[in-house]
C-alpha cells in the first residue's frame, strides 16, 4: 500500500473516507500508524482468557517534543570522520531471550512486579520474544564495527510484518532499537558514550552500515549547530533511537523510533528540546504534538517552525553522509527557506523544483563550478534533498553550502520547499566562533 493513500474512517465503514492528516504521513503512516493499528486489533482479539504465563503488553511511553526552523543559529567548528566495516560471519551461535515489559499484577493479597531482562543480543543468531507477537523475532547478526554490533530480524503474524534492528555495545547491558515496516530504508543515530554512530538500514534484510563520527558532528542540513551527542543525550530516549531532527534558534525537535523488543515506546514519538541557562532540556512531546499548544509559554511554534498543525511536520530525516559534505570549520548557519520559496512561485513538481534551485545557485560558466549532490525520497519518502556547494574563491571563505529539502507530496496545499539551510565553510580555520580567519 502506498503510504500517501492511507485513509482514516472513524465514523464506520459506510461513512465517507477522509484523508489521513499529512503530519501522520510525514511521521510514517504506512509503517507506524497501520503497524500500531494492527497490533491493537490483534491484542484486542486475544480476549481476556489468556493463560497465566502468556505475555502482556507494557504501558506505552510518550515523550516530549521539537524546535523551530527559521532565523540564525550560532556557529562552531566541526570535524568528522567516518568508518564503515562489514563483519565476516563465523559459526552461528543461537541464544534466546524472552522480553517482558514492566507490568504489575495485583491480587487480593500480593503485588507482583515483572522487570525487563537486560541481557542483549549475542552470537550470530538471537531469538527474542516480543510482548506484542505470539511468534519470536529471529535476529541475525548483520555487521560489527569496533564495539558495536547490529542485529536484524522480523516477524510476521496475521499478515502484519515488522522489522526490528537492535544495536548492542560490547560490555554493556541492553541495546538500542529501531522497528518499522519490513522493507523500509532508514537512518538513525545511536550513542556510544560521546561517540555518535550513524546506522544506515537498507531495504534488504541484513543491509546495515555502521559509521562512527566525531563527537562534534552536527546535522547542519537539519539546521542544527549543536553536536548531535548533546541533543540526543538531553533527550534521554532510553532504548529508542533518533530518526529525525530539526533545529531552530534555541530549540530542537527530535523524532524517535518505535520499540517492540523491550519496554519502551511502541508507537515512537517526538520530543521538544529547549536551550536555557542550564543547557538543553526537554519541554514536552508524545505521539502527537500540535504546534499551536506545544508548550504553554506564549510562543507560537506553528510560526517559529513554519508548520501548520503538528511539530512532526517540521522534522527532517537524517541525511546520507554521501550527500552532506563533512565540514571542518563552518560559520553563519542560517535558515533560507523564505528566500528559496520565493524562487519557485507555484511550482510543485519535485523535479522542476530541483531544476529551478540549481539554476539559481549554479553558474555553469564560473571559474570553479558548484558541486551538486542529491538524495531522493528520504525518511518515509516525503522529501528529496539537494545539497549545492558554491565555491566562494575567497581567502577567508571557501564555499557556501545550501541544503534544500523538497517535498515529494506534489500537493499544492503544502509548501513545496520544506526547508532550506545554508552555511559558510572557512578556508583557513576559525578566528572565533562566527568568523573565518
Amino acid at each position: 500500500m502506498d503510504e500517501f493513500e492511507i485513509t482514516s474512517n472513524p465514523q464506520g465503514p459506510d461513512a465517507p473516507r477522509q484523508p489521513l492528516p499529512r503530519w501522520l504521513a510525514i511521521l510514517g503512516a504506512a509503517s507506524v500508524v497501520v503497524l500500531i493499528a494492527g497490533l491493537i486489533a490483534w491484542v484486542a482479539s486475544r480476549g481476556q482468557d489468556e493463560s497465566a504465563d502468556s505475555l502482556t503488553a507494557g504501558e506505552q511511553t510518550t515523550l516530549p517534543v521539537p524546535i523551530d526552523a527559521s532565523t540564525t543559529i550560532t556557529s562552531t567548528s566541526t570535524s568528522t570522520t567516518a568508518s564503515t566495516t562489514t563483519a565476516q560471519v563465523t559459526e552461528p551461535v543461537s541464544t534466546t531471550t524472552t522480553i517482558i515489559p514492566t507490568t504489575t499484577t495485583t491480587t487480593t493479597t500480593t503485588t507482583t512486579t515483572t522487570t525487563v531482562p537486560t541481557t542483549g543480543p549475542s552470537g550470530e543468531l538471537w531469538t527474542v520474544k516480543s510482548a506484542y507477537f505470539d511468534k519470536a523475532f529471529v535476529m541475525e547478526r548483520s555487521v560489527t564495527e569496533e564495539s558495536l554490533t547490529a542485529y536484524d530480524g522480523r516477524v510476521e503474524q496475521s499478515g502484519l510484518v515488522v522489522r526490528c534492528v537492535a544495536v548492542v555495545q560490547a560490555g554493556q547491558e541492553g541495546w538500542s532499537e529501531w522497528c518499522a515496516g519490513p522493507t523500509q530504508a532508514a537512518r538513525f543515530i545511536v550513542l556510544e558514550g560521546i561517540n555518535p554512530w550513524l546506522v544506515e538500514v537498507g531495504e534488504a534484510q541484513g543491509d546495515i552500515t555502521l559509521s562512527q563520527l566525531d563527537p562534534t558532528w552536527s546535522l547542519l542540513a537539519n539546521g542544527c549547530v549543536e553536536p548531535v551527542v548533546t541533543l540526543i543525550s538531553a533527550a534521554n530516549l532510553g532504548p529508542a533511537v533518533t530518526t529525525g531532527m530539526i533545529c531552530v534558534g534555541d530549540e530542537a525537535f527530535l523524532v524517535h523510533s518505535a520499540v517492540f523488543l523491550q519496554s519502551g515506546p511502541p508507537d515512537g514519538g517526538g520530543l521538544l528540546l529547549e536551550h536555557g541557562p542550564e543547557g538543553w532540556n526537554t519541554s514536552g512531546g508524545g505521539t502527537s504534538f500540535p504546534c499551536e499548544n506545544a508548550i504553554d509559554d506564549g510562543v507560537d511554534r506553528c510560526v517559529s517552525f513554519g508548520v501548520k498543525y503538528e511539530m512532526f511536520e517540521a522534522a527532517l530525516p537524517i541525511p546520507p553522509l554521501s550527500v552532506v559534505p563533512k565540514v571542518t570549520d563552518f560559520v553563519h548557519v542560517r535558515d533560507q527557506t523564505v528566500i528559496v520559496r520565493g524562487w519557485v512561485d507555484d511550482e510543485i513538481d519535485p523535479t522542476v523544483l530541483e531544476a529551478i534551485v540549481i539554476e539559481q545557485l549554479v553558474d555553469p560558466d564560473a571559474e570553479v563550478v558548484a558541486t551538486v549532490r542529491r538524495a531522493e525520497r528520504l525518511g518515509h519518502g516525503q522529501v528529496n534533498l539537494v545539497v549545492i556547494e558554491v565555491p566562494a574563491l575567497d581567502d577567508s571563505v571557501r564555499s557556501t553550502t545550501w541544503a534544500i529539502w523538497i517535498s515529494t507530496f506534489n500537493d499544492d496545499e503544502l509548501d513545496p520547499i520544506t526547508r532550506a539551510i545554508a552555511w559558510d565553510t572557512c578556508a583557513r580555520g576559525l578566528a572565533d566562533s562566527s568568523t573565518c580567519v
